[in-house]
């Protein structure tokens, strides 16, 4: 796999990053600076890290994890979606989703939702006899920066939309979850 592949597959696997930092910035008195630069910093090891852990399995687990790993992400993408979305139309307190989005427990549990992926792709380098270094290094570096900007742009969204960008950034992480089953599906895996 080329350079151009790997910075591509980069960016395909920071897109979960962006979607779930857009919807996690939605937290206004929880989120500050602060928390964006460890939601980045998370997200780059773990979407970093993850392909590491899928390279050294390589064939062992290769089909056994391709078994669940999609529904692992849906479920736990699902259930921070749905909780946004609910408490967006229940008119329950946003803050309290969004405060437990931002802790440091609910940027771990983030993370290694959107880090599946990256552990598949990881197994993936492994068959086609890829390195990892640059893999790795591409992989982190362009997570953490999808999510700062996901983080950004969420933050001047909410500032217009409120309770529909909750509402929104349910969805989006919802319909991440549901990406991920059906693109699984249509591959045969």
């Amino acid at each position: 796999m080329g350079t151009i592949e790997i910075v591509l597959v980069s960016f395909g696997l920071a897109m979960d990053c962006f979607a779930v930092a857009f919807a996690a910035s939605f937290a206004k008195h929880q989120w500050h600076p602060s928390r964006t630069f460890l939601l980045a910093l998370s997200f780059g090891i773990f979407q970093g890290g993850m392909p590491v852990i899928g390279w050294l399995a390589g064939h062992s687990f290769r089909d056994e994890l391709a078994l669940y790993d999609h529904w692992i992400a849906f479920v736990l993408l699902s259930l921070i979606g749905g909780k946004l979305v609910y408490e967006s139309i229940h008119g329950e307190p946003e803050e309290s989703i969004a405060a437990q989005l931002m802790s440091f427990s609910g940027i771990l549990f983030l993370s290694l939702a959107t880090s599946i992926d990256a552990l598949a792709a990881g197994l993936s380098f492994s068959v086609m006899a890829t390195g990892l270094l640059l893999p790795v290094l591409s992989i982190g570096i362009v997570a953490a920066l999808m999510t700062i900007l996901g983080s950004y742009l969420g933050r001047w969204v909410l500032g217009r939309l409120d309770r529909w960008a909750a509402l929104a950034g349910g969805l989006v992480l919802i319909g991440i979850g549901l990406r991920i089953v059906i693109e699984h599906s249509l591959s045969g895996i």
